[in-house]
């Protein structure tokens, strides 16, 4: 393997004497086995809402990332210009909030990891979640666009911002 600074060349060379070439990225930790294989870590950010795992396969778009959300916890509101979120709860459950800006539409939206449902937010659409469940709960997610620290394409407003309440209905 070599590594020519912003990625990794793969060379095999087959019984027939054929070699195969392929670039494939990495980044800065970057680690190479014996084997022809390789290991980075993703990036990560906890706070007091979750653990979070982004860019957990490196792909050369978007970014598949995973967060373990704390019991309680309320991420809200962001929108994103270009960007298209895809989220799937593999274990525990969110009150997810979505809103829209043009007709003043808030919607409520379940995931559950027992429903194996993705839900596709689109651009410009604000939402948030709240973890409903008594432990942690898994949200895996796919952005369709790389995630820009420098230049995030991200606005925010505070929780409450729509005039919603978070909380969970008694029935």
């Amino acid at each position: 393997m070599k590594n020519d600074s912003c990625r990794w060349k793969i060379t095999l060379k087959s019984q027939r004497g054929l070699t195969l070439s392929s670039w494939l990225p990495y980044t800065q930790e970057a680690k190479t086995s014996k084997m022809l294989a390789k290991t980075f870590k993703p990036r990560v950010h906890d706070d007091d809402r979750r653990r979070g795992t982004f860019d957990v396969f490196h792909t050369p778009s978007g970014d598949i990332n995973y967060s373990v959300i704390y019991s309680g916890a309320i991420a809200a509101w962001h929108r994103h210009a270009k960007q298209t979120d895809h989220w799937f709860v593999i274990k525990g459950s969110l009150k997810v909030g979505l809103y829209d800006e043009k007709t003043k539409t808030l919607e409520w939206v379940y995931l559950h990891g027992q429903d194996r449902q993705t839900l596709v937010i689109p651009p410009g659409i604000w939402h948030g979640w709240r973890c409903l469940s008594p432990g942690e709960t898994i949200l895996s997610y796919y952005i369709s666009e790389k995630y820009d620290l420098k230049n995030p394409d991200e606005e925010r407003k505070p929780i409450g911002a729509f005039g919603e309440n978070w909380g969970t209905e008694t029935k």
